[in-house]
């Protein structure tokens, strides 16, 4: 496995932790529970691979309300709610990285939350995902004028 899947799959334990409280943690208890969370894991995983897993959740908790109204939009009579919670924090950590890692190809973020959600999502999550982020890779592409290119 990849050190940024790796990283993702973090980010994803890290979100799911907070996402069943109805407001949002303020940035002290969001610093102090990172210290707490990376406590247990190798300090071979600690350079690069922290600092990508702690962008991502800094990027989604601090734009949480925008990466949610993108969600929102894409989702046809349904609320972001229901969604399974896993299958709503992949979503959450592949809008951040379409809107807040230029380096990174909206076709790999794709692959990347599929994989992830083979992993721990349930059956139908990889397919559901899938259309959820090519719908959203349009919208972001249109809306936001972001255009991304894989770089050789």
């Amino acid at each position: 496995m990849g050190l940024r899947r790796e990283a993702r799959e973090y980010t994803l334990q890290f979100l799911h932790k907070f996402d069943a409280a109805k407001t949002l943690p303020d940035r002290k208890t969001i610093e102090s529970e990172l210290k707490a969370f990376w406590k247990s894991f190798s300090p071979n995983f600690y350079k690069e691979g922290k600092e990508f897993s702690e962008r991502l959740i800094w990027s989604v908790f601090d734009h949480r309300e925008r990466i949610d109204s993108f969600i929102e939009g894409c989702l046809k009579n349904w609320k972001i709610g229901r969604l399974a919670a896993i299958d709503r924090n992949i979503i959450r950590i592949a809008i951040a990285e379409f809107l807040y890692f230029d380096d990174i190809d909206f076709n790999v973020t794709i692959n990347e939350a599929i994989e992830i959600s083979k992993k721990y999502g349930m059956e139908k999550s990889p397919q559901f995902i899938n259309g959820v982020l090519d719908r959203l890779k349009g919208i972001v592409e249109k809306e936001e004028g972001i255009k991304k290119q894989c770089q050789m």
